[in-house]
């Protein structure tokens, strides 16, 4: 999760090494989104080694939900052709195959366009997920039950259903996302901090649609001043030897885990031999010490 939180800064690196720049970006404190299929989480990072955990999933990953839900709506002639069981990705192609179709899911302008949402023409409705609470929590095992409901009550879904469902499976999943992280910004700004850096990382950041509609959401709720970072969804350097290397930064784990283990090492942290593995190893250090609460791992005084 450290290391999805840096990836941004490792495409900043990167790019330096063209330019010869030094300072490398987003320069700390700033907060970071993580969607994937394992996580969905909102961070506070105010240094390398300081992270605070601002919302987490009860249930399950959003991902995960997408994938889920796209299992169940997806005619069978796409998934017949897939290659993987990622079936969150299609989705989103067959919902919004290109830009021009990003519109046709409305940005709730207000909080009450989020949870009153009417019947459709095909009889149904999707409601967000904690809609009637501020709770800093994000779940997502709800909406894959009520569209695969939807789904089981239609012996023949036309076309034009199928599209509106995958455009409402899709679009709820995202409002909720965004729902919390708007409340997180007006807390943190309520008690003085004006953080407005964003970094959004994972394997559903690559997600194009998601990458118009939080912009969008943030912009109608009054946070054009917030500074979206995505990881490139594709790019390509050169190796010192000349060699064309290309990254995938959403989901090219091992590039940034070498990134992030280079940056703790720069910044004086280091393990013993001592050190072993950990079931399950939090990055904030109200639950069990963080990064830097680990037996075995150590800071060299003096480098910064």
């Amino acid at each position: 999760m450290q290391a999805h939180a840096l990836t941004p800064r490792l495409m900043d690196a990167l790019q330096q090494s063209k330019q010869g720049d030094s300072a490398v970006e987003p320069a700390f404190p700033f907060l970071t989104l993580l969607v994937s299929g394992g996580h969905t989480m909102l961070l506070q990072s105010e240094s390398l080694t300081s992270h605070s955990i601002l919302a987490d999933t009860m249930d399950i990953a959003i991902g995960d939900c997408l994938d889920k839900c796209g299992r169940a709506i997806l005619p069978e002639s796409i998934k017949a052709t897939t290659s993987d069981t990622a079936f969150g990705k299609y989705m989103s192609k067959y919902a919004f195959p290109d830009p021009s179709t990003f519109s046709s899911y409305p940005i709730p302008a207000k909080r009450s366009d989020e949870i009153d949402k009417t019947v459709n023409e095909y009889g149904w409705r999707i409601q967000p997920p904690l809609g009637e609470t501020r709770k800093m929590a994000f779940s997502y095992a709800g909406l894959v039950s009520h569209v695969q409901r939807i789904a089981a009550s239609k012996t023949e879904m036309d076309e034009s259903e199928r599209l509106a469902l995958a455009r409402a499976a899709l679009g709820t999943a995202f409002e909720h996302l965004c729902s919390r992280l708007i409340i997180a910004v007006e807390s943190i700004r309520a008690g003085g901090t004006h953080l407005k850096t964003l970094v959004v990382s994972g394997g559903v950041a690559a997600n194009d649609f998601l990458r118009y509609f939080l912009r969008g959401m943030l912009d109608v709720r009054g946070f054009r001043d917030v500074d979206l970072i995505f990881p490139p969804i594709n790019a390509t350097f050169s190796d010192q030897d000349g060699n064309e290397v290309v990254l995938e930064p959403c989901t090219d784990n091992a590039a940034m885990i070498a990134w992030a283990g280079m940056e703790m090492y720069n910044a004086g942290w280091y393990s013993d031999l001592g050190i072993g593995a950990i079931t399950k190893w939090s990055l904030d250090a109200r639950i069990d010490g963080g990064i830097a609460g680990v037996t075995s791992r150590h800071k060299v005084f003096g480098v910064e």
